[in-house]
C-alpha cells in the first residue's frame, strides 16, 4: 500500500514537472532554447543519464547537435554544432522517415547503431537509448537521444518514461511550430512593410517621372528658342564680320594714312581680332550646351515614356543608349561605361518599360562598385544578334555575387544593401518586365570577378510568328 502511494506521488510529481516543462517550452523564443530546455528536462524528469537534441539542417540532409544535458558535468560541450550526415546514419534516418521512436540496447554487440549514430550518445558506457523523433506537426525537424547506463540502482526505460518522453517531444514540436509561425508572420509583416515602402517609392518615381516630363516640356520651349536664335545670331554675326572686312578693305584703299591710323587704334581698343576668335569659340560652346540641354530633355521624356502606352517596334540599341545617357552622371565618379551596340533588328515592346530594365541593372551595378577604385571600374555593354533573339550583355568588374544568394537576386524585396539604401525591387521589376516581353534574363557571377547580365528579346518578326 505504502509502495503504491509512493508510486502515485511520483506520478503526480512527474506530471507537475511535465506541466512546468510545457509552460517553459511555450515561453521559449528560439529553437536552440527549446532544445536546451528539452535536453535538461529529460534528465530532470525521466532521470536519464543524459539527453541530446539534434535538429535537421535547412536542406534536411544532416543533423546538427544543438543541446545536451547529463546527470554529471559534461566535458564535451565543444561537440555542440557537430553536423552528422543522415546518409551515414541509416537507423536514425529511418526514425525520421517513419516518424516513430526506437529503443536500442546499445550494450548488445549486435546493436544496430553504427559509429556515426553513436556520436549522439554522450558516453561510451550507454547500455540503452531511446530515440524519439522531433516533429513540428507531421514534419520531422530533428531527433532526440535519451541514454541510460542502466545501473542496478537505476530503473531502465519503462512505459511511463517512454510516455513522458513522447509528451515532452510533442510539446517541443508544438513550441517549434509556434516559433516558426511567429517567424513566418514576422517575415510576412516585413514583406508587407517593404511592399508599402516600395509602393511609396514607386509613387515617388511616378511623380518624379511626371515632373520630369513636365519640366522637360517647360524647358524645351525656351531652349528651342535659344537654338533657333543662336543660328540666326551666327548668321548676323557672320554678316557683320563680312561687312567689317569689306569696310576695312575699302579704308585701306581710299582712306588717308591718318584715318587708317585712327581706325587701327579703334581696332586695338575694341580687340576686333580677339573678338572674332572668341566669338567663334563662344558660339560653339553655347550651341553645344543648348544641344546638350535638348538631348537631356529628350532623354527624360523618352525615359518617362511620355505619351506611350502601347507596344511598338523598338530599336534596342537606342533604348540602351538612352538609359546610359540618363544614368551616366550618376556613375561618372564610379565607373567608365563602354558600349558596343551595332544596329540590331527591332523588337516589339514598351519603350519606357524596357528603358527601366536597363536603367535598373546599370543602377544596381553602380551601387556595388567602389568609387575608390575609379577609374579602374568598368561597365561594358554589348549588343548582338543571336538566332531569333536580340541580345544585350551588361558586364561589370565589381565584387561579384556570392553563390549562395545569386539564385535570389530577382526575388521581390531581396537586397544585400544597407537598410534604407534599397527596397530589393529593382532587379525584380527588371525580371518581370523582361518576362512580360517574352524575353529571358540570366546572370553569371563569381565573387571578386564581376557580374554579367544577359538579356534576350525575341525579334519582332519571330515574336509575331509565335503569337499567330
Amino acid at each position: 500500500m505504502v509502495k503504491m502511494m509512493e508510486h502515485d506521488r511520483q506520478r503526480v510529481h512527474n506530471l507537475e514537472k511535465v506541466l512546468e516543462a510545457s509552460e517553459e517550452l511555450g515561453r521559449a523564443r528560439s529553437c536552440d532554447e527549446i532544445a536546451e530546455i528539452l535536453a535538461a528536462r529529460y534528465v530532470d524528469i525521466i532521470k536519464a543519464t543524459y539527453s541530446s537534441v539534434a535538429l535537421l539542417t535547412d536542406y534536411g540532409k544532416s543533423l546538427q547537435l544543438r543541446a545536451m544535458s547529463s546527470i554529471r558535468p559534461l566535458k564535451e560541450k565543444k561537440r555542440l554544432g557537430l553536423e552528422l550526415p543522415l546518409d551515414d546514419m541509416p537507423l536514425l534516418k529511418s526514425i525520421i522517415n517513419r516518424r516513430d521512436d526506437i529503443l536500442v540496447e546499445t550494450g548488445n554487440p549486435h546493436s544496430e547503431l553504427n559509429d556515426k549514430e553513436r556520436e549522439l550518445l554522450l558516453t561510451s558506457s550507454t547500455k540503452s537509448a531511446l530515440f524519439p523523433p522531433l516533429l513540428a506537426g507531421d514534419k520531422p525537424i530533428g531527433i532526440i537521444a535519451i541514454g541510460e547506463e542502466r545501473r542496478q540502482e537505476r530503473e531502465s526505460f519503462n512505459k511511463n518514461k517512454i510516455k513522458v518522453a513522447h509528451v515532452l517531444a510533442r510539446q517541443a514540436g508544438i513550441a517549434i511550430e509556434n516559433i516558426n509561425a511567429y517567424m513566418d508572420l514576422q517575415d510576412t509583416m516585413d514583406k508587407l512593410q517593404k511592399a508599402y515602402l516600395a509602393m511609396i517609392q514607386q509613387d515617388k518615381m511616378l511623380a518624379i517621372g511626371r515632373l520630369a516630363a513636365g519640366m522637360a516640356h517647360e524647358i524645351n520651349n525656351p531652349n528651342a528658342y535659344v537654338l533657333s536664335n543662336l543660328s540666326t545670331l551666327q548668321e548676323y554675326a557672320a554678316d557683320l564680320f563680312r561687312a567689317y572686312d569689306n569696310a576695312r578693305r575699302l579704308a585701306d584703299k581710299y582712306a588717308s594714312s591718318e584715318e587708317i591710323k585712327c581706325l587701327e587704334q579703334i581696332e586695338r581698343e575694341l580687340g576686333i581680332e580677339e573678338m572674332r576668335d572668341d566669338y567663334t569659340e563662344l558660339m560653339a560652346e553655347v550651341s553645344e550646351g543648348a544641344k546638350r540641354i535638348a538631348q537631356i530633355i529628350n532623354d527624360l521624356r523618352y525615359f518617362s515614356g511620355e505619351g506611350e502606352k502601347q507596344e511598338q517596334l523598338l530599336d534596342v540599341s537606342e533604348i540602351v543608349m538612352n538609359s546610359v545617357n540618363v544614368i551616366r552622371s550618376h556613375l561618372k565618379h564610379k565607373a567608365s561605361i563602354e558600349t558596343d551596340i551595332p544596329p540590331l533588328p527591332p523588337i516589339k515592346g514598351n519603350r519606357a518599360l524596357l528603358g527601366q530594365v536597363f536603367f535598373n541593372i546599370l543602377l544596381n551595378a553602380g551601387d556595388f562598385l567602389d568609387s575608390e577604385k575609379f577609374p579602374h571600374n568598368k561597365l561594358n555593354i554589348k549588343g548582338l544578334e543571336e538566332a531569333e533573339y536580340v541580345v544585350v550583355m551588361i558586364e561589370d568588374n565589381g565584387p561579384g555575387i556570392d553563390s549562395d544568394i545569386i539564385g535570389r537576386i530577382f526575388e521581390p524585396f531581396f537586397t544585400t544593401k544597407d537598410v534604407g539604401k534599397g527596397t530589393g525591387m529593382g532587379l525584380a521589376v527588371a525580371h518581370d518586365i523582361v518576362r512580360k516581353h517574352d524575353g529571358m534574363i540570366k546572370v553569371k557571377s563569381k565573387p571578386n570577378e564581376g557580374t554579367q547580365f544577359i538579356l534576350r528579346f525575341p525579334k519582332a518578326s519571330e515574336k509575331k510568328d509565335n503569337q499567330a
